[in-house]
């Protein structure tokens, strides 16, 4: 018995060793999501359906859709605007906005652009959805438009900039109680942040600036981000560089981040919502992101496709492909490959596509990624084709 008992230990000692039992994760914060920047796959979620307050992330979307009036011709980096008497008055309101605008100043797309970026200033984010759309209501409706888009249907938006509703003086929304807030889910703001990176991902040259001066006439604003996760600042890592994207922090959201940081040499975006905090002086959001980050380093691998398909009328008839975009994986990956229907191409090029089943994505499907060829291929002749009709390859 002694000599049974020894054995069924050692057995499971054996099995603990080979699958080791993993602590149960988790981020000390309403909500968190983390995808891989390029293909979307979803990494890690926690409550990450449930719409929340996003404050100043809201910013990302207005940034967006200003970015996309320059991209369609309608604006342009040097045109100057003119705020409104409100967008004064909200950018002049302390705790409102660290970048003061002025009646009757003008200023240009870019500054505005780089001030609701770096500075996180609302009335720069406001005097944007002027631009675009003429009012703050028109911009909302702008606003909840892209989301529909992008297939994102549980929002809550009220504001240009992320304030709450009443904190915009006039540009309210009248039908609206004064407290409300703009609200998404975290996986909903991952969405917005893939979309904003993936279609300008020039915006990091900004996102990633610790300080600029913002000039107005003789005076001069000293702009500092609130991204303490960026090269130089309190929080950043030195295993897991961040070069964006956005804070937020509201009485209903806490304090918020969605980052763009890099994981064993490959960008991800991690959204935090609802971190508590004490005070604006309290890193927690940023000790959450790292933490998550350390989470992914940990327990995931990023991978390079590498497989082979089949054409029927090539030679040669298996050819060796590998993935264009790279796949995590933490178990065995499940392909179902499918081969293009060109039996000749050079080393090199798309030759077809792998659906990996058993991964998912912030988009609900599933993941599809490209196949190159590693090796080039050419069509066989007309008495091949007849044979491999007939026979087989």
């Amino acid at each position: 018995m002694k000599i049974f008992k020894a054995l069924i230990i050692s057995l499971m000692l054996t099995v603990a060793c080979v699958h080791p039992v993993q602590a149960a994760f988790s981020v000390d914060a309403k909500s968190a999501i983390a995808i891989d920047a390029k293909t979307g796959q979803i990494l890690y979620e926690q409550n990450a359906d449930k719409a929340e307050g996003i404050a100043s992330m809201t910013k990302l979307i207005t940034v967006y859709l200003t970015l996309q009036a320059i991209k369609d011709g309608k604006l342009s980096w040097n045109q100057k605007v003119t705020p409104s008497k409100n967008i004064v008055k909200v950018a002049n309101t302390a705790g409102f906005s660290n970048v003061p605008l002025k009646e009757g100043h003008q200023y240009t797309i870019k500054q505005l652009y780089q001030a609701t970026l770096i500075e996180s200033a609302n009335g720069a984010a406001m005097t944007l959805a002027q631009a675009v759309s003429k009012t703050q209501a028109n911009f909302v409706k702008k606003m909840k438009l892209q989301l529909k888009k992008w297939k994102i249907t549980d929002y809550k938006i009220y504001t240009t900039c992320g304030l709450a509703n009443g904190d915009v003086y006039e540009d309210k929304v009248k039908s609206a109680s004064d407290k409300a807030e703009n609200e998404l889910s975290a996986k909903d703001m991952a969405k917005v942040g893939w979309h904003v990176y993936h279609d300008f991902p020039f915006i990091v040259k900004t996102t990633s600036i610790s300080k600029l001066d913002f000039v107005d006439g003789t005076d001069t604003t000293k702009m500092t981000t609130f991204n303490w996760m960026l090269k130089g600042q309190s929080q950043a890592s030195s295993k897991y560089e961040t070069i964006g994207l956005k804070t937020g922090t509201s009485d209903l959201a806490k304090a918020c981040f969605i980052g763009l940081s890099k994981v064993q040499d490959q960008e991800v975006i991690t959204v935090v919502m609802g971190a508590s905090h004490q005070d604006g002086n309290d890193p927690a959001r940023f000790v959450q992101t790292k933490k998550l980050l350390a989470y992914l380093d940990e327990n995931w691998h990023a991978e390079t496709l590498n497989t082979k398909l089949k054409f029927k009328y090539a030679d040669p008839v298996n050819v060796k492909v590998h993935g264009q975009d790279i796949v995590w994986g933490q178990d065995s990956l499940s392909l179902k490959n499918t081969a293009g229907k060109k039996n000749s191409f050079s080393k090199g090029k798309v030759v077809g596509y792998s659906v990996v089943k058993n991964v998912k994505t912030i988009f609900d499907k599933p993941l599809k990624v490209n196949l190159i060829s590693d090796q080039s291929a050419h069509e066989v002749n007309i008495f091949v084709k007849a044979w491999r009709f007939f026979f087989g390859a």
